[in-house]
């Protein structure tokens, strides 16, 4: 934005955040500072509920551990993530560090199973970090799961613990609308927000720049045209930007 590339014909701008905003959790810190402040009196288990794709809510939740004594808890395919990115940056947590533990499901076992070649050391490791599910039920208040949302039975079965069991909610709440039928699990997810068994705690920032932001860079390149992309409300971006060029899907423009 200090130095912006000059004579751009045409822009396309997403806008993801045009009816929605990060004033709850402005950022990672606000995310990581609640998540601590659900786990630190925790009695029972805490679920939270996220992308494994989401490295930045990964690392908040690792910290979120760290401050208070507990054990993050993940799945093969997030330690598998975390794998690849580690090769990029060490900044990340991994399946090594004395606060991770790996909980190892069936089918996804098996597919390291299935694929040794690809995999080389990678399950062999992984079950010198692993945490058995009585481990978890012997002490639940030790640990935080990084749950996706078909952790579902997993969370049914900590229910009669000791204590209400925990479930931070870390992404778009429009997934819980009952119309993702992708999302295997949302509507069971969605209903616990009324279930006296758990305590519901919404804590997510979004990854997608505010209106603010993207008026900034817009300002910034002068685009001859802007084209909305990536959104529900584009027919009130001229309300926002300027030179605003609204493209309908399956139409063709030709940029002289």
């Amino acid at each position: 934005m200090k130095h912006p590339i000059p004579n751009i014909d045409l822009m396309f701008l997403e806008g993801t955040m045009m009816h929605r905003s990060n004033y709850q959790f402005p950022d990672e810190e606000a995310v990581e500072k609640k998540i601590v402040e659900v786990i630190r009196t925790q009695k029972n288990i805490s679920f939270i509920i996220s992308s494994s794709q989401n490295i930045d809510r990964i690392v908040s939740a690792f910290k979120a551990c760290k401050r208070t004594g507990r054990n993050l808890v993940i799945d093969i395919y997030t330690a598998w993530v975390l794998e690849q990115v580690r090769k990029v940056t060490e900044n990340v947590p991994g399946m090594e560090w004395p606060e991770i533990r790996v909980y190892a499901d069936y089918s996804q076992d098996k597919k390291l199973k299935a694929n040794p070649d690809y995999f080389g050391d990678f399950r062999q490791r992984l079950y010198h970090h692993r945490v058995k599910w009585q481990d978890m039920k012997t002490n639940p208040s030790a640990f935080l799961y990084f749950g996706k949302m078909s952790s579902f039975r997993k969370i049914d079965a900590f229910k009669e613990g000791k204590g209400q069991v925990n479930i931070i909610y870390s992404q778009w709440h429009g997934y819980l609308d009952g119309n993702n039928a992708d999302y295997f699990g949302s509507d069971r997810i969605a209903a616990y927000r009324k279930d006296p068994a758990v305590n519901f705690v919404y804590a997510h920032t979004s990854g997608h720049a505010p209106v603010e932001d993207l008026q900034r860079l817009a300002a910034a390149l002068k685009p001859r045209a802007l084209v909305p992309i990536h959104t529900e409300y584009a027919g009130e971006f001229n309300k926002s930007f300027e030179h605003v060029l609204t493209l309908k899907d399956g139409v063709t423009f030709v940029l002289n």
